[in-house]
């Protein structure tokens, strides 16, 4: 059948070829022909689109968004810990230059200051009114979409705040996008919740 269409299609072609060149109206059995050959064009476009579709939703495309779910996720956990073991380079990494933060705090911050609250303490120095010194995240969720993503979480914290240990807990929200390749954190948010929830 394919071959039979092609034929068709390549008939119609040196038809249409014949007609343009001799500068003449059409006849009732070449516009017969188009039509035909059109049909056929169609119904062969028709099933291009359904084996396209078919092969868009299999299992390897499935995959490579799991493949994206676990990379987001393990980047949500390497910024935790890279922060609390204060390993800049890990965070330069995982941050946008045009990255814009909001923690629980309500305090904004770029990349710039992300950075420099991470830095460890000189030796001597006062400690700081509020220092976390433990962070477990729990129930990641990862939406993407194309180039972008969204991961929501739960943040539980031990925090020293001016000198008293506490639990703190957040509900946080990071926004990923995917630049040339890679992955990289352009902003967060997180809501402190109260002791009930």
């Amino acid at each position: 059948m394919q071959d039979q269409i092609y034929a068709n299609i390549h008939a119609t072609r040196r038809a249409a070829a014949t007609v343009l060149e001799q500068n003449r109206p059409l006849k009732v059995h070449e516009v017969r022909q188009w039509g035909k050959t059109m049909k056929q064009i169609i119904l062969m476009g028709t099933l291009l689109c359904v084996f396209a579709g078919t092969a868009l939703a299999d299992p390897a495309r499935t995959a490579s968004r799991d493949g994206v779910e676990q990379v987001l996720s393990q980047m949500e956990r390497d910024y935790s810990v890279a922060y609390l073991r204060h390993d800049i380079a890990t965070i330069d990494r995982i941050l946008s230059d045009d990255y814009v933060g909001i923690d629980g705090r309500a305090v904004v911050s770029n990349k710039a200051q992300e950075i420099e609250e991470a830095k460890s303490r000189a030796p001597g120095s006062p400690t700081p009114d509020y220092l976390v010194t433990d962070e477990v995240l729990s129930d990641l969720r990862v939406r993407t979409y194309f180039h972008a993503a969204i991961v929501t979480s739960l943040s539980t914290e031990m925090v020293l705040i001016k000198g008293n240990v506490t639990t703190v807990r957040y509900r946080r929200t990071t926004v990923y996008i995917n630049r040339q390749g890679r992955w990289r954190c352009v902003s967060f948010h997180a809501t402190r919740l109260n002791s009930a929830s």
